[in-house]
Protein backbone atom coordinates (compact mmCIF):
# COMPACT_ATOMS: atom_id res chain seq x y z
CA UNK A 1 0.00 0.00 0.00
CA UNK A 2 0.93 3.63 -0.27
CA UNK A 3 2.23 5.17 2.55
CA UNK A 4 -0.48 7.67 4.19
CA UNK A 5 -0.08 11.48 3.67
CA UNK A 6 0.51 13.42 6.95
CA UNK A 7 -2.31 15.36 7.57
CA UNK A 8 -1.31 19.47 7.95
CA UNK A 9 -1.91 20.24 12.06
CA UNK A 10 -4.66 22.76 12.44
CA UNK A 11 -3.67 24.90 15.15
CA UNK A 12 -3.57 23.96 19.04
CA UNK A 13 -3.52 20.62 17.67
CA UNK A 14 -0.68 18.26 18.40
CA UNK A 15 1.39 16.88 15.56
CA UNK A 16 -0.14 13.86 13.89
CA UNK A 17 1.48 10.21 13.52
CA UNK A 18 3.80 9.72 10.35
CA UNK A 19 3.88 5.96 9.35
CA UNK A 20 6.47 4.88 6.68
CA UNK A 21 6.80 1.85 4.42
CA UNK A 22 9.41 0.55 2.63
CA UNK A 23 8.78 -1.48 -0.44
CA UNK A 24 10.64 -4.58 -1.52
CA UNK A 25 12.57 -5.08 -5.22
CA UNK A 26 9.64 -7.23 -6.13
CA UNK A 27 6.84 -4.68 -4.91
CA UNK A 28 9.06 -1.91 -7.01
CA UNK A 29 8.96 -4.13 -10.23
CA UNK A 30 5.24 -5.32 -9.76
CA UNK A 31 4.45 -1.59 -9.97
CA UNK A 32 6.10 -0.54 -12.64
CA UNK A 33 6.04 -3.70 -14.61
CA UNK A 34 1.51 -2.84 -14.47
CA UNK A 35 -0.55 -6.14 -14.62
CA UNK A 36 0.49 -9.35 -15.86
CA UNK A 37 -2.13 -9.75 -18.66
CA UNK A 38 -1.24 -6.39 -20.00
CA UNK A 39 2.65 -7.90 -20.38
CA UNK A 40 1.54 -11.38 -21.52
CA UNK A 41 -0.62 -9.94 -24.13
CA UNK A 42 2.42 -7.85 -25.62
CA UNK A 43 5.17 -10.91 -25.15
CA UNK A 44 2.42 -12.82 -26.95
CA UNK A 45 2.56 -9.87 -29.86
CA UNK A 46 6.08 -9.83 -30.12
CA UNK A 47 6.46 -6.37 -29.05
CA UNK A 48 8.79 -4.75 -26.54
CA UNK A 49 7.13 -3.12 -23.60
CA UNK A 50 9.00 -0.67 -21.64
CA UNK A 51 7.12 1.40 -18.80
CA UNK A 52 7.93 4.92 -17.82
CA UNK A 53 9.93 5.00 -14.86
CA UNK A 54 10.83 8.33 -15.12
CA UNK A 55 13.73 7.66 -17.27
CA UNK A 56 12.37 9.96 -20.00
CA UNK A 57 13.35 12.70 -18.12
CA UNK A 58 16.60 11.48 -18.18
CA UNK A 59 17.08 10.87 -21.79
CA UNK A 60 17.80 14.12 -24.20
CA UNK A 61 15.02 14.60 -26.77
CA UNK A 62 15.57 13.35 -30.26
CA UNK A 63 14.01 14.93 -33.38
CA UNK A 64 11.92 12.17 -34.72
CA UNK A 65 12.80 10.52 -38.27
CA UNK A 66 10.40 8.48 -39.95
CA UNK A 67 12.38 6.19 -41.36
CA UNK A 68 14.28 5.36 -37.88
CA UNK A 69 10.70 4.84 -36.30
CA UNK A 70 9.74 2.35 -39.18
CA UNK A 71 13.09 0.67 -38.62
CA UNK A 72 12.50 0.04 -35.01
CA UNK A 73 8.70 -0.88 -35.57
CA UNK A 74 10.02 -3.59 -38.25
CA UNK A 75 11.85 -4.80 -35.10
CA UNK A 76 9.11 -4.95 -33.27
CA UNK A 77 9.37 -2.04 -31.12
CA UNK A 78 5.95 -0.37 -29.65
CA UNK A 79 5.36 3.08 -30.06
CA UNK A 80 4.98 2.97 -26.34
CA UNK A 81 8.80 1.83 -26.37
CA UNK A 82 10.05 4.18 -28.87
CA UNK A 83 8.63 7.96 -27.23
CA UNK A 84 10.26 6.89 -24.18
CA UNK A 85 13.44 6.14 -26.25
CA UNK A 86 13.39 9.27 -27.72
CA UNK A 87 12.56 11.41 -24.67
CA UNK A 88 8.98 12.04 -25.74
CA UNK A 89 5.42 11.84 -24.50
CA UNK A 90 3.49 8.96 -26.37
CA UNK A 91 0.71 11.13 -27.23
CA UNK A 92 3.01 13.67 -29.01
CA UNK A 93 4.59 11.22 -30.87
CA UNK A 94 1.00 9.36 -31.99
CA UNK A 95 -0.56 12.07 -32.31
CA UNK A 96 1.44 15.21 -34.11
CA UNK A 97 4.31 12.86 -35.86
CA UNK A 98 2.47 9.92 -37.09
CA UNK A 99 0.07 11.70 -38.34
CA UNK A 100 2.38 14.28 -39.63
CA UNK A 101 4.49 11.76 -41.76
CA UNK A 102 0.94 10.37 -43.39
CA UNK A 103 0.64 6.76 -41.33
CA UNK A 104 -2.03 7.69 -38.87
CA UNK A 105 -3.92 4.69 -38.93
CA UNK A 106 -2.91 1.32 -38.44
CA UNK A 107 -3.50 0.03 -42.13
CA UNK A 108 -1.06 3.13 -43.54
CA UNK A 109 1.75 2.56 -40.59
CA UNK A 110 1.53 -1.29 -41.55
CA UNK A 111 1.51 -0.71 -45.36
CA UNK A 112 4.72 1.78 -44.60
CA UNK A 113 6.35 -1.01 -42.43
CA UNK A 114 5.89 -3.39 -45.08
CA UNK A 115 7.27 -1.42 -47.81
CA UNK A 116 10.49 -0.24 -45.71
CA UNK A 117 10.91 -4.54 -44.99
CA UNK A 118 10.90 -4.62 -48.62
CA UNK A 119 12.95 -1.61 -49.55
CA UNK A 120 15.58 -3.49 -46.77
CA UNK A 121 15.23 -6.97 -48.45
CA UNK A 122 14.02 -8.07 -44.96
CA UNK A 123 17.48 -7.62 -43.58
CA UNK A 124 15.93 -6.22 -40.31
CA UNK A 125 15.54 -9.27 -37.94
CA UNK A 126 12.83 -9.18 -35.06
CA UNK A 127 14.63 -9.81 -31.83
CA UNK A 128 13.88 -12.42 -30.12
CA UNK A 129 11.15 -12.70 -27.90
CA UNK A 130 9.62 -15.49 -25.19
CA UNK A 131 7.24 -16.53 -27.68
CA UNK A 132 6.62 -19.83 -29.44
CA UNK A 133 8.00 -19.61 -33.30
CA UNK A 134 5.04 -20.66 -36.08
CA UNK A 135 5.83 -23.70 -37.93
CA UNK A 136 7.98 -23.72 -41.05
CA UNK A 137 5.65 -23.32 -44.18
CA UNK A 138 6.17 -26.12 -46.78
CA UNK A 139 7.63 -24.51 -49.85
CA UNK A 140 5.59 -26.90 -52.07
CA UNK A 141 2.54 -25.24 -52.79
CA UNK A 142 -0.89 -27.56 -52.97
CA UNK A 143 -2.21 -28.91 -56.05
CA UNK A 144 -5.49 -27.40 -56.70
CA UNK A 145 -6.63 -31.11 -56.25
CA UNK A 146 -5.75 -31.29 -52.80
CA UNK A 147 -7.90 -28.59 -52.09
CA UNK A 148 -11.26 -28.58 -49.82
CA UNK A 149 -13.01 -25.19 -50.33
CA UNK A 150 -15.67 -23.72 -48.02
CA UNK A 151 -18.74 -22.86 -49.81
CA UNK A 152 -20.82 -20.52 -47.28
CA UNK A 153 -24.15 -21.99 -47.32
CA UNK A 154 -23.50 -24.81 -48.39
CA UNK A 155 -25.17 -27.89 -46.79
CA UNK A 156 -23.58 -31.81 -46.20
CA UNK A 157 -24.45 -34.37 -48.35
CA UNK A 158 -24.11 -37.24 -46.51
CA UNK A 159 -26.02 -38.03 -43.09
CA UNK A 160 -24.55 -37.22 -40.18
CA UNK A 161 -24.62 -37.18 -36.40
CA UNK A 162 -22.11 -34.88 -34.21
CA UNK A 163 -21.01 -35.40 -30.85
CA UNK A 164 -21.29 -31.96 -28.88
CA UNK A 165 -20.96 -30.65 -25.46
CA UNK A 166 -24.90 -31.74 -24.22
CA UNK A 167 -25.20 -34.98 -26.27
CA UNK A 168 -25.65 -35.37 -29.91
CA UNK A 169 -26.88 -33.44 -32.53
CA UNK A 170 -28.83 -35.74 -35.97
CA UNK A 171 -28.60 -34.11 -39.21
CA UNK A 172 -32.16 -33.71 -41.07
CA UNK A 173 -30.66 -36.18 -43.83
CA UNK A 174 -29.67 -38.76 -41.02
CA UNK A 175 -33.29 -38.55 -40.02
CA UNK A 176 -35.08 -39.34 -43.06
CA UNK A 177 -33.09 -42.48 -43.63
CA UNK A 178 -34.71 -44.43 -40.79
CA UNK A 179 -38.29 -42.52 -40.44
CA UNK A 180 -40.41 -40.40 -43.24
CA UNK A 181 -41.63 -38.79 -40.19
CA UNK A 182 -39.56 -36.80 -37.70
CA UNK A 183 -39.25 -38.84 -34.79
CA UNK A 184 -39.88 -37.68 -30.94
CA UNK A 185 -37.36 -39.98 -29.08
CA UNK A 186 -34.52 -42.11 -29.24
CA UNK A 187 -31.88 -44.46 -27.52
CA UNK A 188 -28.10 -44.54 -27.74
CA UNK A 189 -25.88 -47.75 -27.58
CA UNK A 190 -22.73 -49.14 -28.29
CA UNK A 191 -21.73 -51.77 -30.03
CA UNK A 192 -18.52 -52.95 -31.66
CA UNK A 193 -18.92 -51.12 -34.74
CA UNK A 194 -19.82 -47.92 -33.20
CA UNK A 195 -22.81 -45.95 -31.63
CA UNK A 196 -26.15 -47.35 -32.27
CA UNK A 197 -29.46 -45.02 -32.58
CA UNK A 198 -32.56 -46.54 -32.15
CA UNK A 199 -36.42 -45.24 -32.76
CA UNK A 200 -37.85 -45.92 -29.09
CA UNK A 201 -40.86 -44.53 -27.01
CA UNK A 202 -38.90 -45.04 -23.92
CA UNK A 203 -35.69 -43.49 -25.40
CA UNK A 204 -34.80 -39.89 -24.73
CA UNK A 205 -36.42 -36.96 -26.23
CA UNK A 206 -35.46 -35.39 -29.50
CA UNK A 207 -35.41 -31.55 -29.27
CA UNK A 208 -35.74 -29.51 -32.47
CA UNK A 209 -31.59 -28.76 -33.87
CA UNK A 210 -30.52 -26.71 -36.78
CA UNK A 211 -31.51 -27.00 -40.30
CA UNK A 212 -34.48 -29.43 -39.59
CA UNK A 213 -32.40 -31.54 -37.50
CA UNK A 214 -32.47 -32.76 -34.25
CA UNK A 215 -30.89 -33.23 -30.61
CA UNK A 216 -30.39 -35.54 -27.95
CA UNK A 217 -29.71 -32.75 -25.34
CA UNK A 218 -28.25 -34.42 -22.56
CA UNK A 219 -25.20 -33.40 -20.11
CA UNK A 220 -25.32 -37.39 -18.73
CA UNK A 221 -25.26 -39.03 -22.16
CA UNK A 222 -22.33 -36.63 -23.50
CA UNK A 223 -20.52 -37.56 -19.89
CA UNK A 224 -21.46 -41.54 -20.62
CA UNK A 225 -19.85 -40.99 -24.43
CA UNK A 226 -16.32 -39.04 -22.80
CA UNK A 227 -15.96 -42.47 -20.75
CA UNK A 228 -15.61 -44.40 -23.55
CA UNK A 229 -13.20 -42.11 -25.03
CA UNK A 230 -14.80 -41.36 -28.13
CA UNK A 231 -14.00 -38.39 -30.26
CA UNK A 232 -15.85 -35.58 -30.13
CA UNK A 233 -16.59 -34.73 -33.46
CA UNK A 234 -19.47 -35.33 -36.38
CA UNK A 235 -19.53 -38.71 -38.19
CA UNK A 236 -21.85 -40.38 -40.75
CA UNK A 237 -24.68 -41.90 -39.82
CA UNK A 238 -25.59 -45.09 -42.06
CA UNK A 239 -28.24 -46.72 -42.01
CA UNK A 240 -28.16 -50.32 -40.05
CA UNK A 241 -31.53 -51.52 -39.85
CA UNK A 242 -35.24 -50.67 -40.14
CA UNK A 243 -35.23 -47.86 -37.46
CA UNK A 244 -31.66 -47.63 -36.40
CA UNK A 245 -28.77 -45.65 -37.65
CA UNK A 246 -25.04 -46.61 -36.93
CA UNK A 247 -22.26 -44.20 -36.21
CA UNK A 248 -18.60 -45.53 -36.70
CA UNK A 249 -16.89 -43.43 -34.06
CA UNK A 250 -13.46 -42.73 -33.16
CA UNK A 251 -10.95 -43.38 -30.39
CA UNK A 252 -8.92 -40.97 -28.45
Amino acid sequence: MTPPIPRRNEPGSPPGEVSTSKWTPEQIAEHLSGSEAKMKKAENKGTYVLVDDGSRNKKPKVTPDMAEYLKLRAQGYSRAYIAIEWGLKETNLTAYWIRKWGIGTKELEHAAIKKYKESKGQAEQTPSVNVESPPAASDKSASSDEIEWFIPGAKPVAACVGIIRDGLSISRTALKLISDVKPDHMSVGLCADGLILKLSPAGMKLATGKAGGAQINSRALARWIESKKIKAQRYEALRHAPGELLIKVEYE
